[in-house]
């Protein structure tokens, strides 16, 4: 199903998508997971100590992963996981998204998400945490780019609203809180997830769609200095 794909006029002159399959990781382990750990410290500013062993047990959940090169050089990447809920579907994790510093803003995060949705047609929703407002509408666009509208909770909605997202919220937060990672049980915040404000991004001001859902991420009692993250579920609408 996972093949290297290289299609110079979609993604520009040079560039090389991989899709990893799970398998195709744990083989290139080796040669991948010090390319995986450079592209992240360039997006988030977190040094190699850092990120070094949070990293690779990361990657040791994902099903698939997709990457951008240049040649020998990565680009950016996107780690997802597909977890099958009972009595409501498949849903597409999207457990990391990470852009070098001299290629934000060139629309590959967008890129990601509408490849991985589109490697995945079952997938009825869609989750992730973050922090970062613009992430969160380059995922959204992301999706709109492949026909997909999504109704996002806490975002669009309040998940007492939908009563198939917040049976997700439960699951997932179930999930990481046997793993030590604990989310409120009704607003989805991940006190202290990053340990730090991750990333130099800034909320720019002047952006109206932003400032919409930066609100409505305050709301839930978001912290970025302390670490925090949240946990926002889509479902296809």
């Amino acid at each position: 199903m996972f093949a290297e794909q290289n299609d110079g006029k979609e993604y520009g002159q040079g560039m090389t998508l991989e899709i990893l399959s799970q398998e195709q990781l744990q083989q290139r382990f080796q040669t991948l997971f010090p390319q995986f750990l450079e592209v992240t410290c360039n997006a988030t500013g977190r040094t190699l100590d850092e990120m070094r062993e949070e990293q690779r047990e990361v990657m040791s959940g994902w099903d698939f992963a997709l990457a951008f090169r240049d040649k020998e050089k990565m680009l950016g990447y996107g780690g997802f996981e597909l977890p099958e809920f009972s009595g409501i579907g498949q849903a597409l994790d999207i457990s990391a998204l990470m852009i070098r510093k001299d290629q934000q803003g060139k629309h590959l995060s967008e890129r990601f998400i509408g490849i991985a949705a589109q490697q995945n047609p079952d997938a009825r929703f869609y989750h992730f945490t973050t922090q970062n407002p613009a992430a969160f509408l380059a995922i959204r666009r992301g999706l709109q780019n492949v026909g997909i509208e999504t109704k996002f909770a806490p975002i669009d909605c309040e998940y007492q609203e939908e009563i198939e997202l917040f049976n997700i919220l439960q699951k997932i937060r179930f999930e990481k809180q046997t793993k030590g990672q604990r989310v409120h049980s009704r607003t989805g915040l991940r006190s202290g997830v990053y340990g730090k404000r991750l990333g130099d991004y800034e909320i720019r001001s002047g952006n109206p769609d932003i400032q919409r859902v930066d609100a409505r991420m305050l709301l839930t009692g978001l912290n970025r200095q302390a670490g925090d993250g949240l946990l926002v579920i889509g479902k296809r609408i």
